[in-house]
């Protein structure tokens, strides 16, 4: 970077460090460098150049601190005169990048942006920095710059032994059968082929939804069409970048030839809603284990004999609603289900047979190979109405419905319960519908709850809820 200095007079370069003591232990150091750098004659000719090296910088090849404590008469120089910038995210944000017309200079020839002492940067601050550095890049683009942002972190003297794993966690990957996957996978009923794993298997998944994205908007809701991205899994076990994929939308989104905006930018709205939740599991770590929202904590949900048998016949399939049991033998037998069903399924648990949604939540955690905390929570509480920009509690999915809109033909009700095959349509909706005549021999069973009694059940035991909190 010196050199980079030393060679074009112009150029300017920009530090950032945590604090203002760390800037100005720097400035001394930095200004010293500096000084040899400028040899014995000065930089760019001048006898002076470099010969002070306190913290509030130096003439001709200069380092200055601009901070709060910089003296007004000097940040002017600073601004027109100082080659090295050096300040903390919290100045730049507040005091340089809303001024950035008086920095005109600065940011027209800003060739490096280093950011020191890296590992301070965690959490909120870590996200604060990210922001303020997003902006400083929107800011040198306006004014012609590129610069490289450089990235350091403390120099230690023994980086091999803190490199070295306490004894106590020396100990070797798990295997399969440890971490309670005792039985090798096997081809799903369905015949879709087992997801392939690694950084590999992530791509081809890829490769395969791009060809099914400018339809997503209008097919990802059909549980017969293969159109949901099935990257999932990818972004759970990480050999998906989630910032890669909406890099992806978004280049989609500006781009001229894409057919179908509407369908990219519907799988855009997806990805928006994981990182939703994953913040507000970072933010808010109490919903992970109660209601978002505290007050729907209070719900008087069933519990009992009664309660558990409704409970054990949802994770069979055996609700009577055949568009809930083939989502959930799908599920049990593949470890995937379509959004569109989660949805369906959870509101059923919840709304019509009137159980606690962490008992769902846990079930779809245990089946589920794309399972992550945030997003089956966030999708949970956002079904049950107790959590954060969650549909209103009056709102209840009528399965039948549901099946009539999404699964018209029941093409997917008969991949899931083959001994409904022969039924049609009509009654593979509603199974309500079926006289004696249709249902002899079948072993499938009654519906459990009448829909329209257990919706009305639903509004007076959340209305309780929110009388008592009003």
């Amino acid at each position: 970077i010196l050199q980079t200095l030393l060679e074009d007079p112009g150029a300017r370069a920009l530090y950032l460090f945590p604090t203002k003591a760390f800037a100005r232990d720097q400035a001394a150091e930095l200004g010293a460098l500096l000084e040899v750098a400028a040899g014995p004659e000065g930089a760019h000719g001048g006898s002076a150049a470099a010969s002070a090296t306190s913290a509030r910088g130096l003439p001709g090849l200069g380092a200055a601190v601009y901070d709060g404590d910089t003296p007004p008469a000097e940040r002017t120089r600073i601004r027109d005169r100082a080659h090295v910038v050096l300040s903390n995210p919290d100045m730049l944000h507040t005091a340089i990048l809303p001024h950035h017309a008086r920095w005109m200079r600065v940011f027209e020839n800003l060739r490096y942006v280093v950011i020191d002492e890296l590992h301070h940067y965690r959490g909120v601050f870590g996200s604060h920095l990210a922001n303020v550095l997003r902006r400083l890049e929107r800011i040198c683009r306006f004014h012609g710059s590129n610069p490289t942002f450089v990235c350091t972190s403390a120099t230690i003297a023994n980086p091999a032994q803190l490199a070295e794993r306490p004894p106590a966690l020396c100990r070797p990957v798990p295997t399969l059968a440890e971490i309670g996957f005792t039985a090798p996978p096997t081809e799903p009923p369905d015949g879709a082929p087992l997801p392939a794993p690694g950084p590999a298997g992530a791509r081809a998944a890829l490769k395969a939804f791009l060809p099914r994205l400018d339809a997503y908007d209008r097919l990802r809701d059909l549980p017969a069409e293969d159109a949901t991205s099935r990257l999932g899994i990818h972004l759970r076990f990480g050999t998906l970048s989630i910032r890669e994929l909406v890099a992806l939308a978004r280049q989609r989104l500006e781009a001229k030839n894409t057919p179908n905006l509407e369908g990219t930018a519907a799988w855009l709205n997806e990805l928006v809603w994981r990182e939703f939740f994953a913040q507000i599991m970072a933010n808010f770590p109490h919903a992970m284990s109660g209601a978002f929202r505290p007050a729907y904590d209070a719900i008087a949900w069933e519990t009992g004999a009664r309660a558990d048998a409704h409970f054990a016949a949802w994770c069979q399939g055996r609700t009577g609603y055949p568009i809930v049991d083939a989502a959930m033998r799908q599920l049990a037998a593949t470890g995937f289900m379509p959004g569109r069903l989660r949805m369906v399924t959870a509101s059923f648990l919840i709304k019509d047979l009137g159980l606690d949604w962490r008992r769902g939540e846990a079930w779809f955690a245990e089946k589920l190979d794309d399972f992550d905390l945030s997003a089956n929570n966030g999708n949970w509480q956002w079904v049950a109405s107790t959590g954060c920009d969650a549909q209103p509690w009056f709102r209840v999915f009528n399965p039948v419905l549901q099946s009539r809109r999404f699964d018209p033909e029941a093409v997917y009700i008969r991949r899931w319960l083959p001994e409904l095959a022969r039924l049609p349509a009509r009654l593979l909706h509603d199974m309500r519908r079926a006289g004696p005549q249709e249902r002899a021999g079948l072993a499938y069973p009654e519906p459990l709850v009448d829909h329209e009694a257990a919706r009305g059940r639903t509004l007076l035991r959340y209305g309780a809820a929110a009388r008592a909190t009003a």
